[in-house]
C-alpha cells in the first residue's frame, strides 16, 4: 500500500488539476475570421448575400445561420449555403427596412469537431439607423453539450485509447519476455493482462460513446436525429466509426493471438501490434493538428507519434503496474524480484524512447498551437498545457528515479517497496495527465484565442442596473480609438464623455468628449493614454436636465498592444524522412542507455545520437518557407506604424482595419479590409506604391507628400500585423509541387486525340456529395495545380490534368508549336515574391453520373483584378490520381457587370503602365491589345514587343508578336482561349533601349 508521502503526492497532483481545471464554456474553434461586408458595417442598401469566412472547415450538416433584428426577433425569408469548405453564404430577404440586423451562426469544425456560435451585426441605411443589438434568442439558448461532458468524454476516450494501445506492444516487448521461463508467473501475468484488456477496451468503447453523445449535443436537433446526422453525415462520424472498427479488430486479434509465445503466430502478432498503433490514427485526424492549413500532413504525423508514444509509456506503465501487482500477490516461489529485474530495464528502454518522441513532438505541438510563454499564461489552452507539463515533469522525475536508482537496487526489500509506490504514483499521475488532456483538447489553441482577443481592450461598466461597454483600440500607450456602447435607454441627443485618471495621480484628470455615431454609440480618437500603468476610466452618458448615468472601472495600459507569437515552422511531405530518423534515433539511444556497458553500447549510442542529429538536420532543411508577405516586423516598427495608421487611415479603414471606419460609408468605393487575406499577398513594394499614389476615384488620397518612405514602411508593417493569425488562405509554394511531371517528349508526339467528354455547365452545386476521401484527393490535386503554377513548373502543371484532356490540344500542334512547348517545359521560373497565387477555398467534391468528380475553387491573385478567381473543375481518375479533366468559369449573375467590364487589366513596370484588353473570340482568334503609357499618361510608340500566353492549367503556351497599330496601342490576334486562368508574359523593347518585362494573370 502507498505511504502517506505517496498519498500526499497523489493528492497534490489531483488538487492541481482540480484547481486549474475550472473552465468556462469551450470557446469556438472555427472562428469567424472575416466577412463581406465586415462586422458592424453601415450599408446604404441591403446586399443580396453576406459571406462569412471561418478559420476551419465546416461540417455542412451542422452549420446554420439565421437573421435577427436588433431586438432579437427572427426575420423570415433568409437562407444559407456553404459555398466552400470555410465559407458560409447567407442570402438576405428582399426589401429589408433600414436598421441594425444580426446574422446568428452556429457550426461544427470538420477538422477537430468543435462547435462555434456567434453573430455578425450590420446596419442598413446610415449612421442614424444604427441600433444597439439585444442578445438574440439563438445566442441566449442552449449552448450544446455541457462542459463537463465535453472534457469528460475526451478524457475517457483518450484513457481508453492509451490503455488499449499499450496492451500488445508492452506485452510482447516487456512482460512476456520477463516471465517466459516462469510458468506460474506467466499464467498470472496473462490473466492480469486479459483483465486489463477487458477494462481498457471497455473504457475505450464507453469513452467513444460519450464522445459521440457530446458531439451530437452540439447540434440543434432532437437527440436521435442529432446522433444519426453526427454518425453518418460528418467527418467526426466517419472517423468515429473507424475508431470502433479498430477497437473491434484489436479485441478479435487479442482473442486469437498466442499469449505465451507471441512469435509462434507471427502474422496475428504483427496484426495486433499494427492494430494497436492504428488506434491513434482517427484521433490525430480529428485533432487540432488536422486544422492546420500549411504543413497539415506533418502536423498530423507528429500528433500521431505523440499519441503512440504516450500510449506506450503511459498505458504501458499502468499495464506493467497491474501485471506486477498480480504477480506479487501470487508470489509463492519468491521470484518476484527476478521478474522486476527483467521487466524494469525492458520497460525503461521503451519509456526512454517514448519520452524522447514525446518531448520532440510535444514541443512542436506547443510551438504550433501556443507559440510562447506569454500565450501559455494568457489562454485556457496554454494553462492546460502548463499543468500537463508540470505533471509530466514530475512523472519524468519518477521514471528517472525508477531507472537510475531503484532499478539497480531491486534486490533490497526496501527499494522494491519504494518502486511499488512510485509505480502507483505514476499511474495516478498518468490518469491526471489524461484528464488535463481532455481539458486541453476541448479548448481552442492559444494562437487562435489570442488572434480573437488581440484587437484591443474591452471595459465593462455597470451602475444602477444599466451598463456600457468601452472598447479601446489598440489598448496601448499612445494613440487610441474609443467606442462607448450604452445598453440603457438614454434620451435622444444624449452626450457622452470619458474621464481618465492617470496612474498614481501623476497629473490632472483628463476629460474626453465623445461624438455620437448612432443610437447609444459614441466614439473618439486621441492620445490621452500617454503612460503605461493602471488608469481609472469613468464613462458618463447624460442629457442636461433630463438624464445622467456614470460608472467607472480600472484598466491596465501597456507599452504596446498584445503581440501574437511568431509563426512556427511548417513541414511538407519531404520532411517525413527527418521524422523517421528522429524515431530511429530515439529507439537506438534508448537501447544504448538500457543495455550493458561495452563497445556495442557505445556504437548504439552513436547511432542514436546520429539519428537524432540527421533527423533534425532533415527537418531544418525541409521546412516550408512561409510566404514573405506574411512576415512580421519587430514590435517597435509595428507600434510606429500603428500610430501613423491611427492618424492617417483609421477614419476610413476602421479601428481594426476592416474597412468600417466612421468615414467609410461616405466614400464612393468601400475602403480595403486589411484583415482580408488577399491584401497580405501583395508585396511590400506594391503596397508602398498604392499608399504613395492613392486611388483618387475611390476617395483614397496619395500620401507621397505626407508620409516618408520610412513611415510608409512602418504602416505596411502594421497592416501585416492585422492579418497574422486571421488568414485562412493557403499559399502552395514550389516546395509543395511534388507530383510526377508529364513526359513532354511523349506528349508533343501525340498525333491524334478525340474530344473528351464534356459537361457544359457553370452552375454549382452539381451532382451528389462525394466521400471525404474523394474530397481530400481532389483538394490535393488542386493544391498541386496551384503549387506547380507558382513553381513555374510546366511539366508538373500538365501532370495535374488528364491525358485525354491534353491530347486534342497537342494533336493539332505543328513543329513550331511542339518546339514552343518543349522550350516552355524546359524553363522553370518560380513566381516572384508578392505574386504567388493562393487558394481561398476548395469546396467538398461532388460525384457526377459519369464517375467523375467536381469541385468549386476560389483562388486569389494579388497582382491583377479581379483578385478572386472562381472556377468549377471536373476531375477524372487516371493512373490512381484524380486529375483535372475540364475547367468551367461560372457566368456572371444577370445583375452583375459583364465580364468584359473587368478589362483592361493594368500593371506598372518601372515608369510605365501596360493595360491589357482581350476581345471576344472570332474566326481569326481573339483580338488582344496592350496600351503602353508613361507616368504622365503619354502614349509610348515605336516599341517592339512579344506576349506569351501561358495557361495556368491544361493548355498550350502561345507566343505572339505585338504590332504598334495606334498611338501607344500594340495589337495581336491570340488563339481563341479555352476557359481558365492564364498568365500573360509581356516583353517590350522601347526605342531608347529600355526593356520592360512584366506579367499579368487573368481568367477567361
Amino acid at each position: 500500500m502507498p505511504t502517506r508521502v505517496t498519498l500526499k503526492l497523489i493528492a497534490a497532483i489531483l488538487l492541481l488539476v482540480a484547481l486549474t481545471g475550472r473552465s468556462e464554456s469551450a470557446l469556438a474553434h472555427a472562428f469567424l475570421e472575416s466577412s463581406d461586408p465586415v462586422a458592424g458595417a453601415i450599408l446604404p442598401v441591403a446586399p443580396d448575400e453576406i459571406r462569412l469566412t471561418f478559420s476551419e472547415r465546416l461540417e455542412p450538416e451542422a452549420t446554420s445561420a439565421r437573421l435577427f433584428d436588433h431586438l432579437g426577433a427572427e426575420i423570415p425569408g433568409s437562407s444559407y449555403r456553404i459555398e466552400s469548405e470555410k465559407n458560409l453564404i447567407v442570402t438576405l430577404p428582399v426589401n429589408l427596412e433600414n436598421g441594425t440586423y444580426s446574422i446568428v451562426y452556429s457550426n461544427i469544425s470538420r477538422d477537430d469537431g468543435h462547435p462555434a456560435r456567434g453573430n455578425l451585426p450590420f446596419t442598413i441605411g446610415s449612421a442614424a439607423d444604427l441600433r444597439t443589438i439585444s442578445v438574440t434568442a439563438a445566442l441566449d439558448g442552449p449552448a450544446g453539450a455541457p462542459e463537463w461532458l465535453r472534457i469528460g468524454s475526451r478524457w475517457l476516450a483518450y484513457t481508453g485509447l492509451l490503455l488499449s494501445l499499450a496492451i500488445w506492444p508492452i506485452w510482447t516487448l516487456v512482460i512476456a519476455p520477463s516471465v517466459r521461463r516462469r510458468p506460474t508467473e506467466m499464467r498470472v501475468a496473462i490473466a492480469a493482462a486479459r483483465r486489463f484488456s477487458i477494462v481498457a477496451l471497455t473504457l475505450a468503447l464507453f469513452g467513444n460513446l460519450a464522445s459521440l453523445l457530446a458531439q451530437a449535443l452540439e447540434r440543434d436537433e432532437p437527440i436521435i436525429d442529432a446522433l444519426e446526422s453526427t454518425l453518418f453525415d460528418s467527418r467526426f462520424g466517419e472517423l468515429w466509426q473507424v475508431r470502433i472498427l479498430l477497437l473491434g479488430l484489436l479485441a478479435l486479434l487479442l482473442a486469437v493471438v498466442h499469449w505465451v509465445h507471441p512469435g509462434r503466430r507471427r502474422f496475428l502478432s504483427f496484426a495486433a501490434f499494427a492494430a494497436s498503433l492504428a488506434l491513434a490514427v482517427p484521433f490525430s485526424l480529428n485533432s487540432h493538428a488536422a486544422a492546420q492549413v500549411t504543413g497539415r500532413a506533418f502536423a498530423i504525423a507528429a500528433d500521431l507519434l505523440h499519441l503512440i508514444a504516450a500510449g506506450l509509456w503511459g498505458g504501458g506503465a499502468i499495464l506493467l503496474t497491474a501485471s506486477l501487482w498480480s504477480i506479487r500477490r501470487n508470489d509463492a516461489s519468491g521470484s518476484f524480484r527476478d521478474v522486476l529485474r527483467s521487466a524494469i530495464p525492458r520497460f525503461s528502454g521503451v519509456a526512454i524512447a517514448a519520452w524522447i518522441v514525446l518531448i520532440v513532438s510535444g514541443a512542436y505541438a506547443a510551438w504550433l498551437q501556443i507559440g510562447n510563454l506569454d500565450a501559455a499564461r494568457a489562454t485556457t489552452y496554454g494553462n492546460a498545457f502548463l499543468v500537463k507539463l508540470a505533471i509530466a515533469a514530475t512523472l519524468l522525475a519518477f521514471g528517472a528515479t525508477q531507472f537510475v536508482i531503484i532499478g539497480r537496487r531491486l534486490s533490497e526489500t526496501v527499494w522494491t517497496r519504494r518502486l511499488e509506490r512510485i509505480l502507483i504514483a505514476e499511474t495516478i499521475g498518468i490518469v491526471a495527465i489524461l484528464l488535463v488532456t481532455g481539458w486541453l483538447t476541448s479548448a481552442p489553441p492559444a494562437r487562435e484565442a489570442l488572434a480573437q482577443d488581440s484587437a484591443g481592450i474591452t471595459i465593462s461598466l455597470n451602475q444602477n442596473d444599466m451598463s456600457a461597454r468601452l472598447f479601446i483600440t489598440p489598448g496601448a500607450a499612445g494613440p487610441n480609438h474609443y467606442q462607448l456602447t450604452f445598453t440603457g435607454n438614454a434620451p435622444a441627443d444624449s452626450e457622452a464623455v470619458l474621464r481618465l485618471t492617470p496612474p498614481d495621480g501623476l497629473f490632472d484628470q483628463i476629460e474626453v468628449p465623445l461624438t455620437s455615431v448612432g443610437s447609444n454609440v459614441w466614439e473618439a480618437h486621441g492620445s490621452e493614454f500617454s503612460l503605461t500603468g493602471d488608469w481609472r476610466v469613468e464613462a458618463i452618458v447624460r442629457k442636461v436636465g433630463e438624464f445622467q448615468w456614470q460608472a467607472s472601472a480600472s484598466s491596465s495600459i501597456g507599452a504596446a498592444a498584445q503581440a501574437l507569437p511568431g509563426q512556427p515552422w511548417r513541414f511538407g511531405l519531404n520532411s517525413f524522412a527527418g521524422l523517421l530518423m528522429l524515431v530511429i534515433g530515439a529507439i537506438a539511444l534508448a537501447r544504448a542507455v538500457t543495455s550493458p556497458g561495452g563497445r556495442s553500447r557505445k556504437e548504439t549510442a552513436g547511432i542514436g545520437l546520429a539519428g537524432l542529429a540527421i533527423g533534425a538536420a532533415f527537418l531544418v532543411t525541409a521546412r516550408l518557407e512561409p510566404p514573405p508577405s506574411f512576415a512580421l516586423a519587430d514590435d517597435a516598427t509595428i507600434a510606429r506604424g500603428s500610430a501613423i495608421y491611427a492618424q492617417q487611415c483609421l477614419t476610413c479603414h476602421g479601428v481594426t482595419g476592416q474597412g468600417n471606419g466612421p468615414q467609410a460609408a461616405t466614400l464612393p468605393v468601400p475602403p480595403a479590409d486589411f484583415t482580408d487575406p488577399i491584401h497580405h499577398l501583395h508585396s511590400d513594394a506594391s503596397l508602398a506604391t498604392m499608399i504613395q499614389n492613392g486611388f483618387p476615384l475611390s476617395g483614397m488620397p496619395a500620401f507621397v507628400d505626407i508620409l516618408s518612405a520610412g513611415e510608409i514602411a512602418d504602416v505596411i508593417a502594421y497592416l501585416r500585423s492585422l492579418g497574422v493569425g486571421a488568414s485562412t488562405i493557403d499559399v502552395p509554394t514550389a516546395a509543395d509541387c511534388t507530383i510526377a511531371p508529364r513526359d513532354i517528349t511523349a506528349l508533343v508526339s501525340i498525333s491524334t486525340g478525340g474530344e473528351p467528354d464534356s459537361l457544359t455547365t457553370s452552375e454549382w452545386p452539381i451532382g451528389n456529395p462525394a466521400t471525404n476521401l474523394q474530397s481530400d484527393a481532389v483538394a490535393e490535386t488542386v493544391r498541386q495545380f496551384i503549387a506547380c503554377s507558382n513553381a513555374g513548373d510546366y511539366p508538373r502543371v500538365l501532370a495535374t490534368s488528364t491525358l485525354r484532356s491534353l491530347a486534342p490540344q497537342f494533336a493539332t500542334l505543328d513543329d513550331d508549336g511542339r518546339q514552343a512547348v518543349i522550350t516552355q517545359a524546359a524553363t522553370i521560373e518560380p513566381v516572384s515574391e508578392g505574386e504567388l497565387l493562393a487558394i481561398e477555398s476548395i469546396e467538398p467534391a461532388r460525384s457526377l453520373p459519369d464517375g467523375r468528380l467536381a469541385t468549386r475553387v476560389v483562388t486569389l491573385d494579388p497582382v491583377n483584378h479581379p483578385h478572386r478567381l472562381e472556377a468549377i473543375l471536373i476531375l477524372a481518375e487516371e493512373d490512381g490520381l484524380w486529375r483535372i479533366d475540364e475547367i468551367h468559369v461560372p457566368e456572371a449573375e444577370p445583375s452583375a457587370p459583364a465580364a468584359a467590364s473587368t478589362w483592361p487589366l493594368e500593371v506598372t513596370s518601372g515608369d510605365y503602365t501596360l493595360a491589357l484588353t482581350l476581345g471576344e473570340p472570332g474566326e481569326q482568334g481573339q483580338p488582344l491589345r496592350i496600351r503602353l503609357t508613361d507616368t504622365a499618361g503619354n502614349s509610348v510608340d515605336g516599341a517592339s514587343g512579344t506576349i506569351v500566353l501561358v495557361p495556368r492549367g491544361a493548355g498550350l503556351p502561345a507566343e505572339l508578336e505585338l504590332i504598334n497599330v495606334d498611338p501607344g496601342v500594340y495589337f495581336a490576334y491570340a488563339p481563341n482561349l479555352a476557359p481558365g486562368a492564364y498568365v500573360a508574359e509581356v516583353t517590350m523593347l522601347l526605342p531608347d533601349g529600355t526593356e520592360l518585362v512584366t506579367g499579368l494573370t487573368f481568367v477567361r
